[in-house]
């Protein structure tokens, strides 16, 4: 499956290929997603939380 990963220092993002989760174990719940949506205004809010640091 794909991800959308973001580095906080320089706000760079790529999509990158990650195996997809198990099975639920004891005490957990996997949950199935029809859409997602990336928020851009928390996104820069990180990157530049990131960069202060």
């Amino acid at each position: 499956m794909k991800q959308l990963l973001q580095n906080l220092k320089n706000g760079a993002m790529e999509i990158a290929e990650v195996p997809a989760p198990g099975a639920a174990g004891t005490g957990r719940v996997l949950v199935a997603m029809r859409r997602t949506l990336v928020s851009a205004g928390t996104e820069r809010m990180l990157v530049d939380f990131g960069k202060a640091g």
